[in-house]
């Protein structure tokens, strides 16, 4: 339910603020959720790594909206298709 929710809320925020900004803020959101999440497994705290996984939700998907706006800015045409197609393969890997 949360990837379905918060790409909406990303989608408004990359339209008010811009793609790239937008872009190093979710990544920023991401690294911090991964590095709590890490601090969490090693302290064996639930609590620590349940907000870790919490902050990397809010930057998770929408960081995948803002990607989308930056590919579709940059490539034309048949291009986009195969851009969005290598960018999804590159971060589901």
């Amino acid at each position: 339910i949360p990837n379905v929710i918060l790409p909406l809320f990303g989608g408004n925020i990359v339209d008010r603020c811009g793609a790239p900004a937008c872009l190093a803020l979710f990544a920023f959101f991401t690294v911090l959720g991964s590095s709590f999440l890490s601090v969490g497994v090693a302290a064996k705290s639930w609590y620590i790594m349940y907000i870790g996984r919490f902050v990397f939700g809010l930057g998770g998907e929408s960081l995948c909206v803002a990607q989308s706006t930056i590919l579709s800015e940059w490539f034309e045409g048949k291009e986009v298709a195969f851009a969005m197609g290598v960018g999804l393969a590159v971060s589901r890997s």
